[in-house]
């Protein structure tokens, strides 16, 4: 009898480890953010406001192409980054997305997640 156990406890547990290695973890908000756009808000051009993802609201509805939404001027208008379920503000910056908004405002050149404005 106690043969008998100790095989379905043993059992048991090959059985437990094998479906949680074909079972799908679930989703949640901080693994799986859909990129949208947010529009610069700042209050200047200033490279400080820039790098501050507060000073960039999500647009909502989510325009069908960003290329229409940002009309004239020369300033930064709006960057893609990672929707965050419980704020209108984008995921918050690593340096290297800094970076990159500054190189693409000081170059004049857009990339596929930095709209500048009259471009």
């Amino acid at each position: 009898m106690k043969k008998i156990k100790v095989r379905m406890a043993l059992f048991a547990a090959i059985a437990a480890v094998a479906f949680s290695a074909f079972t799908t973890e679930l989703p949640d908000a901080k693994n799986n953010l859909d990129d949208g756009w947010f529009e610069y808000v700042g209050s200047d051009n200033s490279q400080g406001d820039r790098a501050n993802e507060w000073n960039y609201d999500l647009i909502s509805p989510q325009p069908s192409s960003i290329f229409l939404y940002c009309p004239d001027a020369i300033v930064l208008c709006a960057i893609k980054r990672p929707i965050v379920a419980t704020s209108n503000h984008p995921a918050a910056f690593d340096a290297i997305f800094k970076a990159a908004i500054e190189s693409a405002v000081t170059n004049k050149l857009e990339t596929s997640n930095i709209q500048l404005k009259g471009q």
